[in-house]
């Protein structure tokens, strides 16, 4: 079963004005546009509404990145009460260190990620989320010391690597089955699945069939691929031409995914957009995805 989550909090232009929005949960007209956001996530068929943090970070927040945490999570629940459904879940979002930590402070080593993470995943912990998502991970011991921090708040987790265009982990070109054989190694652990976010359509269909012929793909649970092969900082100032394009092709591939990997239609598997992706492109896939994929196995 394909569950539609939230993407990226990348307002349009037209939401912007001129606002930083990484800056958004920290002044009032910020917070407007991420609730307006929100409405339109949840006037979709998303079953998932993950919260407009993932850069509350140093880097971005500073002193302030708790408050944006706590004020995303908040800012989420009121807009889900607004909506009136009561069948959407709510993942609290950090993403990976050596994508929005101050330079000089790359994770490592599992300890290293649990100081750097641990006052974000109180917050979650302490507003009460669902779910843990942690995104754009990098690297083996980053994931390790995450898993680690879930297990110690007993909150359950799920975990995506960002790839490189050969498979591999982005940070130091580890495989696959390494990330998955430590991240469920950790004792107690309360991973409830892995997959991939920030990465191409080749590169993930190559891990996909790596982890495939070594029997990895059970827990495999998170699938938001980029728009195209451009590089991140493009995509976010990407055209309607290469977004639109971004949408057939990511579905064209999903086709043959699941035509190579039929059992990935036979779980809860959370399909989203990621760089690239603004609101209206979500609305844009899930359609499509509807149409050309979930109708036909209907």
């Amino acid at each position: 079963m394909l569950i539609y989550t939230s993407s990226a909090y990348r307002p349009t232009r037209e939401m912007r004005h001129g606002l930083d929005d990484r800056q958004a949960l920290l002044t009032e007209p910020g917070r407007a546009i991420v609730a307006e956001m929100i409405d339109y996530f949840l006037s979709l068929q998303t079953g998932v509404l993950i919260t407009d943090s993932y850069g509350c970070c140093r880097r971005h927040l500073g002193a302030d990145s708790d408050k944006g945490t706590v004020q995303s999570v908040r800012i989420a629940r009121e807009g889900i009460r607004r909506s009136g459904r009561d069948d959407v879940v709510l993942w609290g979002t950090t993403g990976g260190a050596k994508d929005a930590a101050i330079k000089g402070t790359w994770i490592v080593t599992p300890e290293q990620a649990k100081i750097y993470h641990r006052s974000k995943v109180k917050a979650f912990h302490d507003e009460g989320v669902d779910a843990l998502l942690a995104e754009t991970i990098e690297n083996v011991p980053e994931a390790v010391g995450l898993v680690q921090l879930a297990a110690e708040y007993r909150m359950p987790i799920y975990l995506s690597a960002k790839l490189e265009r050969n498979g591999m982990l982005y940070d130091r070109d580890e495989p696959i089955e390494k990330l998955v054989e430590e991240i469920y190694s950790v004792p107690g652990h309360t991973l409830q699945g892995w997959g991939t976010n920030c990465s191409t359509n080749d590169s993930v269909g190559i891990m996909l069939d790596r982890a495939a012929e070594r029997g990895l793909l059970t827990n495999f649970r998170i699938l938001y691929n980029n728009a195209s092969d451009e590089d991140y900082a493009v995509l976010d100032q990407a055209t309607e031409v290469i977004k639109n394009g971004g949408v057939d092709a990511y579905v064209t591939w999903l086709i043959a995914l699941f035509e190579r990997h039929p059992e990935l239609l036979e779980r809860d598997l959370f399909v989203s957009g990621c760089c690239g992706y603004e609101p209206p492109d979500l609305k844009s896939l899930i359609s499509a995805v509807e149409e050309r994929i979930v109708t036909p196995h209907e």
